[in-house]
């Protein structure tokens, strides 16, 4: 994966489909917190994006809802059972951040993340385009999960102290959408604030995922 973190000052910043499950039994197999896979194994397949069919990059394209959206809503139940802890470069950042930070978590998935900003006396208020997935983080970790596009969320901008897009940005299939996403995490943020993404690499050698 590919991680970046960039700081907001004054409130401003200065390709691939989800996971198609095999059916390999997933024997010796490790995620990126070293945790043993014990589902399905999970391979990506890069796909060429067809031409936007609208100029609005807000308006979700049928590869997505086809690829992506129902996808996940399907899988969500699965899927939860092989993500369960913070990588350990998200949980190092979020267990850096100073006691009662507000932490958006944009694409949090089953919120896997959450436990983290709850050990660092922090707040999470974590999102995702998937019901299923944000109900399961609502009903595992109590916290107020809500479905919402991590391009256009109805928070209230420059007042975050971090924002987090972990595993999401490689599912947007345009590159006007990933960049409309990082706006919307840097428009929440306070000045001075963080926005930490992580994002897959195609190219990137097996050994250093």
């Amino acid at each position: 994966a590919v991680a970046a973190v960039a700081t907001v000052e004054g409130g401003s910043l200065g390709g691939g489909s989800p996971p198609a499950v095999s059916s390999s039994s997933g024997s010796g197999r490790r995620g990126p917190s070293g945790q043993a896979l014990k589902g399905p194994e999970q391979r990506t397949t890069a796909i060429e994006a067809p031409q936007a069919e609208s100029e609005n990059v807000l308006s979700t394209p049928a590869i997505e809802v086809e690829n992506v959206r129902k996808v996940y809503d399907a899988i969500a139940e699965h899927w939860n059972h092989t993500r369960y802890k913070a990588w350990p470069k998200v949980d190092e950042f979020l267990k850096g951040l100073q006691p009662g930070s507000l932490v958006a978590d944009l694409g949090c998935g089953n919120g896997k993340n959450i436990p983290a900003v709850q050990e660092a006396l922090s707040f999470s208020v974590p999102s995702d385009a998937s019901e299923p997935l944000a109900r399961i983080a609502a009903e595992t970790f109590g916290a107020s999960a809500f479905v919402a596009d991590c391009l256009h969320t109805p928070l209230r901008g420059g007042i975050f102290d971090a924002a987090i897009s972990i595993a999401v940005l490689h599912h947007l299939s345009t590159e006007p959408r990933r960049v409309a996403a990082l706006r919307e995490g840097a428009r929440l943020l306070r000045p001075g604030g963080q926005l930490l993404v992580y994002c897959w690499s195609y190219e990137q050698d097996d050994a250093r995922s």
